[in-house]
């Protein structure tokens, strides 16, 4: 890329975590390219995309096309998803640290814009949605009502032992909706079961059913007991029993949404990913409108001014960088001081002329001190009392205790302060006899 076009501003990818690089905040801009794609505003949405680009949201970018490509496009334009996908894998497969240097990346400004005017210039149909389980449709009666199936055996090669036995009816229902896709209501019904094993999972397993591990190269060990996978193999199984040049083609797009599902998958994210199986269930019953796989992404004179954006793509971003001031994270910086609200200062000193913000009374601050003091001080009086009182116990213990000897060295000595006893005794007894008898 020439010198000419290419971004050169100060600022590190910390300064971009809430705010783009036009000093916007991040979300609004987010809203504003959503809005400006669905009503297909071309200019408008390429100024947006642009802008979250030099920011260094280019992972962010990619979530959020495809995402509008599910929920707002999906089937009406089929051919569309080969595209989105071959771009959206590269993008995840890059291990550059530092995002910001994409924006000066060819490849990736034509990429982004090329997916940007393919999502403005399509024509747009809302993807259907999981129904919400009441807690009544966990009554067997309730349930009655939306079973049509009737041969339990033809789930058997896609079940376990292992696996639990309440998801066998939902399985056994979802499959006969794919194989006899003749009703009319067979996506409702196979949503309806859908949502029903997603909400007992979270209600009543804490938000994941182990099943029978299932061997994936794709996924890790730890995710391979989801009933998911169930889904998904049946999904599969169901395109190979009747194999036409349509159903060939089904597979190829299916094989996409399996890989777009399975890329860095965790249980956690289930609810995340599910508009890419409800696509995958659309694409297998294929209800009225049904899919044309024959149509071109866009047509001829939205082709030609998406070749046009394409080629002066460049002067997009030299563009924005111009009309950025060089200072604006300083000028960001002194709005962001302004507006903030002042901290209440609370002055309750008591020398202060000025009124407290809290009403204080003194006395009962200090009475309550002085209790504190007092009964501390008690405390302290008992605890000296009680030491005082023990040691005098002890005291006059010691005197009136006997200590026997063990040894026999200790025995003798012992003997011997017996005797000098007796000996001391017996003479003032005999000298006491003697003054006793001249009285």
């Amino acid at each position: 890329m020439h010198t000419q076009f290419q971004i050169r501003d100060k600022r590190s990818a910390q300064y971009f975590k809430k705010t783009t690089f036009g000093g916007y905040k991040k979300t609004k801009v987010i809203n504003a390219l959503k809005k400006n794609i669905l009503l297909g505003n071309i200019e408008k949405a390429n100024l947006w995309a642009t802008e979250l680009h030099i920011s260094g949201y280019t992972h962010q970018l990619f979530d959020i096309m495809l995402d509008l490509y599910l929920t707002e496009i999906n089937t009406i334009n089929i051919q569309l998803l080969p595209i989105i996908y071959y771009d959206y894998i590269k993008i995840q497969k890059n291990k550059t640290k530092d995002l910001l240097y994409l924006r000066n990346n060819q490849y990736s400004r034509n990429h982004i814009h090329n997916i940007i005017a393919y999502l403005t210039f399509s024509p747009k149909n809302k993807l259907h949605k999981l129904p919400k389980i009441k807690p009544e449709d966990f009554n067997i009666q309730v349930m009655k009502k939306h079973m049509i199936a009737s041969d339990r055996n033809s789930v058997n090669k896609y079940l376990s032992v292992y696996d639990p036995k309440e998801i066998i009816i939902p399985i056994l229902e979802i499959y006969t909706n794919m194989k006899y896709a003749n009703n009319a209501k067979s996506l409702d019904n196979c949503l309806y079961w859908l949502a029903w094993l997603c909400t007992y999972e979270k209600k009543f397993h804490k938000g994941y059913v182990k099943c029978n591990f299932r061997i994936n190269s794709r996924i890790t060990e730890k995710e391979a007991n989801d009933f998911i996978w169930i889904i998904w193999t049946m999904c599969f199984d169901i395109l190979e029993q009747n194999i036409t040049s349509e159903t060939k083609i089904k597979k190829k797009y299916i094989k996409c949404l399996f890989n777009l599902y399975t890329n860095k998958y965790k249980h956690t994210q289930k609810t995340k990913k599910m508009s890419l199986v409800i696509m995958v269930l659309t694409m297998i019953i294929d209800p009225h409108p049904h899919i044309n796989y024959s149509n071109h992404v866009i047509n001829a004179k939205n082709n030609v001014s998406r070749l046009k954006i394409l080629s002066n793509i460049n002067y997009q971003y030299t563009d924005i960088q111009k009309n950025t001031p060089e200072h604006l994270y300083e000028i960001i910086a002194e709005q962001h001081k302004q507006l903030a609200p002042k901290k209440k200062t609370i002055s309750n000193s008591i020398f202060s002329n000025n009124k407290p913000a809290i009403a204080v009374d003194l006395d009962k601050i200090i009475a309550n001190i002085d209790k504190r003091n007092g009964h501390r001080s008690y405390i302290k009086e008992q605890e000296k009392k009680s030491k005082l009182e023990k040691e005098y116990k002890q005291s006059t213990l010691k005197k009136h205790v006997i200590h026997i000897p063990q040894n026999k060295s200790d025995q003798s000595i012992f003997d011997r302060k017996n005797r000098k006893k007796q000996q001391y005794q017996t003479k003032h007894i005999h000298n006491f006899n003697k003054v006793f008898k001249y009285m």
